[in-house]
């Protein structure tokens, strides 16, 4: 299912969006979906968050489903396709590893 962002805004509301599809819809988060997210989150970061570095490092983990990794691949590539972006890729981490990684 293709959720058009201009209408839906922030990266929230399109994740509402996805979720609250119909059942029997194909699967709305595929691995292009993802890269399209990481480049929107990653430009979002890179305006909204002022910095004296000359990159922003972004964290991310994944869940032990099997299409974690592909997806987390997917939303990595995109958001280091925007100038002074880094991505580290924790593997697999729960989200107090995360907030734990990210301190």
């Amino acid at each position: 299912q293709y959720v058009s962002h201009l209408p839906v805004g922030s990266i929230l509301n399109i994740a509402h969006s996805i979720t609250s599809r119909e059942a029997g819809s194909p699967p709305a988060l595929t691995p292009f979906a993802a890269y399209c997210l990481g480049h929107a989150f990653a430009k979002m970061v890179v305006k909204q968050i002022p910095t004296d570095k000359d990159e922003v490092t972004i964290c991310l983990g994944t869940d032990p489903r099997e299409h974690g990794m592909r997806l987390a691949d997917a939303f990595s590539r995109g958001a280091e396709s925007v100038e002074g972006t880094k991505v580290i890729f924790t593997g697999l981490a729960s989200t107090p590893a995360m907030f734990e990684f990210c301190r």
